[in-house]
């Protein structure tokens, strides 16, 4: 996905109103990405700590 600040934008005032509904849904998008990370993050910790458990990594605690 290209990169709207670095993106050289063309036909200001025709595109003006499509820019800022296209960096408007960037931008929701972006908070739900983050909100998933969230999510996954605190759904993988206790697997990773179910993962790091004696049995699993043959080391004696």
């Amino acid at each position: 996905m290209p990169n709207p600040h670095t993106r050289p934008q063309q036909n200001d005032v025709l595109c003006a109103s499509f820019n800022s509904q296209q960096q408007h849904q960037q931008q929701q998008q972006r908070e739900q990405h983050e909100q998933q990370q969230q999510q996954q993050q605190q759904q993988q910790r206790p697997e990773s700590n179910r993962d790091i458990t004696p049995e699993k990594s043959g080391c004696a605690v």
